[in-house]
This record gives structure tokens, C-alpha cells and sequence, in this order.
């Protein structure tokens, strides 16, 4: 009888949901733990949670029957997050018992809030649970660096990012015609402190003043800066581009993303590995990103599939959407570039890793 194989997380998402489908697919033993069905922060309403079986922790508080899956001997465990007691404790007893398991992360947050010493037990703990890991799997280049900074054996990281079904996403022609109306998107919360969306559109007022085209920023999303940044549109004239489309579902993006071109993500703090400059480069849409965001700088390609701008540098970001205005008859042969980068991760590059490391192969690091 094949070992159960564990996914641990927090809650499942779109991108969760689709690899959940496809590694029960190659190990029909797997089991998704999750600590809540749903998200407050991300009140999807898609179905999820079908092609794999799921058993969700006590959300009233310490939930010993998940605990007690350390008791199985032969089982596999994948962590993808700790985020509440009952987790840190079967962790720590996995640990302790010397199971399988493996951690995936992406890339460390710098910014921390918890005290010195709270802090320094994190760290000390975090290093204690990486070095029993059969592997510890981060989001891209920056991730598995930034795991070696974190006490990860070097010997022991690899990359796993998001993956995304492909299929969902129509290929463009690489000689199409330019756009006659440049649809420029961003998605995500619209938090100014994380996403920065006041700087795009700070950026797209400054960049339209001297090189005016016919184009929108649509923004998909909501949050506690939605009126703010409609106000700061109006003020700086460009309340008939920016367009605020509120809660958008995955389908709806998607379908958003394969009318567009231009993706705007410039986060101005540390954003581990936005899963929205994956969706954008699948549907062959040209990225700007800042350079704290861990899949801009992963997968852009300067000058090829995007952009890259300082984190927070509103003149920088300005200048990249002037050149995409100047020259936007290379938006499709960029968009293009931008999809065979997402076409080099496929869902079953992600799945034959963890196969692998189920078997007991630790996979190649790359």
C-alpha cells in the first residue's frame, strides 16, 4: 500500500488547487490539510477542493487529530506554511520523531515585527526544522538564495514556484498589430504600503504628459486605498484611463490579462513571488515590475518580456511606460517572449519534483 502523502497549508488557492489536481493525479494517496476552506483576504467564490481529498484543522482552536498524523511511520509530508499552533506542533513532532517531510516557502520576508528575542526563537527554530527537511522548496532564484541566507542547507534547497495551467491561456502571435488602445492591468489588493498602485498611477500621469497615447490602466482588485487612489487619479487628470473593477474572480482575470498588455506590478516592499506577473506573462502580456518583486526578477527579461524599475521610483517606472507608448508595436513580439518564459514551467515540472523527492530522489536544484 502506497504511504500517504501530507500537503499542509494555510488555505487553498487557485494555483494550490490546480497542483493539488495534478500531483493526487501521480500519488493518488495525497491528503490536503488545510487550516481554513477559505480566505478572508481573497473571498474567492470559484470551486475548489475536487480531484483530491481534503481534511480541514479545528478552526475552534488545538486540533490533536492533525497532530496525531505524526503517529503514521511511512507517511510523506509537504508544509506549505505553518500558520497556526496545531501546525507548528506537528511540525516540531515530525522533527523531533525524525519523519519525512519537506518545507515549501518562498522567499523570506526581511521585515519583521516581533521583538528581538521572539525573533531570535524564530530564526533558532526555523534552522532546527530546516536541517531535519528531506528538502526545503522556494519560489525562484530569489527564494532559494534567500533560504541559504536563512539557515537552509545549501545541499538541500530547490526551486518550486507557482505554476499555472497554460492551457488556459491562448497564445498570441508574436507579428500581431500593435494595439490601438494599450490596456495596461494590475492586480492584487489595493494596499498603496504593499502594491504601490498610487505609483503606477503617479508614473502614468508623469508618462502621458509628454508622450500621450490612447490607453487605460485597469485595475483589478479592492482594499482600504480604492477611494484614495481614485481621488489621486482625479487629481492628477487621469481619472479616464484608471479604471478600479473591484473583486475579480480567477476566470474574469484571466480573461482580463488575455485582452491586455502591459502588466504594472511595482510593489514598492518585499513581494515574495507575485503570482499575477506569472498569470501575465502566460497570457503574453509585457511585465513592469519593481526589483523587490521575487518572479519579476526571476522570470523578466530586461528589454525582452518587461521591465524592471527600482522599488518606489516613480520616474523610473515612468520612463518604462514612455519606451512601451514610443515603441508599442513591440508589445506583441515582447507578449510573445514574455509567454515562452511561462511556457518553461509547466504544472508537470512542479509535480515530477515532488514525485521525486516522495521517492526518495532529491531533485535537481535549477
Amino acid at each position: 500500500m502506497a504511504r500517504t502523502l501530507y500537503w499542509i497549508a494555510p488555505v487553498p488557492t487557485p494555483y494550490l488547487d490546480y497542483l493539488w489536481r495534478h500531483v493526487t493525479a501521480a500519488i493518488p494517496s495525497t491528503t490536503v490539510v488545510l487550516k481554513n476552506h477559505a480566505s478572508g483576504g481573497h473571498p474567492w467564490k470559484s470551486k475548489m477542493g475536487e480531484g483530491y481529498r481534503t481534511v480541514c484543522a479545528d478552526k475552534k482552536g488545538f486540533d490533536w487529530s492533525i497532530v496525531r498524523l505524526a503517529k503514521d511511520r511511512d507517511a510523506f509530508f509537504v508544509f506549505a506554511g505553518w500558520q497556526s499552533y496545531t501546525f507548528i506542533t506537528l511540525l516540531s513532532l515530525l522533527r523531533i520523531l525524525g519523519r519525512d517531510y519537506i518545507i515549501w516557502t518562498d522567499t523570506p520576508n526581511p521585515v519583521r515585527s516581533g521583538g528581538w528575542l521572539r525573533e531570535k526563537l524564530r530564526s533558532a527554530w526555523v534552522r532546527w526544522i530546516f536541517a531535519g527537511a528531506r528538502a526545503v522548496l522556494s519560489t525562484g532564484r530569489p527564494g532559494v538564495e534567500g533560504m541559504k541566507r536563512y539557515g537552509a542547507p545549501p545541499d538541500r534547497v530547490a526551486s518550486f514556484p507557482f505554476f499555472l495551467d497554460l492551457d488556459a491561456y491562448p497564445t498570441r502571435p508574436a507579428d500581431a498589430p500593435a494595439p490601438a488602445t494599450i490596456r495596461m492591468v494590475s492586480s492584487g489588493r489595493i494596499i498603496h504600503r504593499v502594491k504601490g498602485h498610487d505609483l503606477a498611477v503617479r508614473a502614468l500621469a508623469a508618462a502621458l504628459k509628454d508622450t500621450p497615447v490612447d490607453c487605460e490602466y485597469c485595475i483589478a482588485g479592492t482594499g482600504p486605498d480604492e477611494q484614495a487612489l481614485i481621488a489621486l487619479s482625479k487629481e492628477l487628470g487621469v481619472e479616464r484611463q484608471v479604471k478600479c473593477l473591484g473583486w475579480t474572480e480567477p476566470d474574469d482575470l484571466r480573461r482580463l490579462m488575455c485582452e491586455s498588455h502591459v502588466l504594472v506590478h511595482p510593489s514598492p516592499i518585499a513581494d515574495p513571488f507575485p503570482n499575477a506577473v506569472l498569470e501575465a506573462m502566460a497570457a503574453g502580456m509585457v511585465v513592469l515590475g519593481s526589483d523587490v518583486c521575487g518572479s519579476v526578477v526571476d522570470r523578466v527579461e530586461e528589454g525582452v518580456s518587461g521591465f524592471v524599475h527600482k522599488a518606489g521610483d516613480v520616474d523610473g517606472l515612468a520612463e518604462h511606460m514612455r519606451t512601451i507608448f514610443r515603441q508599442h508595436g513591440r508589445l506583441p513580439s515582447m507578449g510573445a517572449a514574455a509567454r515562452k518564459t511561462a511556457e518553461a514551467w509547466p504544472v508537470e515540472r512542479g509535480v515530477a519534483k515532488i514525485v521525486d523527492l516522495y521517492e526518495g530522489r532529491f531533485p535537481a536544484v535549477h
